[in-house]
């Protein structure tokens, strides 16, 4: 069940600790840029939804 959201964490890793880092860094700057652009939205547009 849970290989369905991603890999099955029971099984061995075939990646070393330091793909594993640098693939933890790349997605962190994707949602830290996401929560930047989603943030400059809503500033932009707070008299949209008040």
């Amino acid at each position: 069940m849970l290989e369905l959201l991603g890999r099955d964490y029971l099984a061995e890793k075939n990646f070393s600790d330091q793909v594993a880092l640098e693939i933890d860094k790349e997605v962190q700057a994707i949602i830290d840029e996401s929560h930047k652009k989603a943030t400059k939205i809503l500033k932009e547009s707070k008299d949209l939804y008040k």
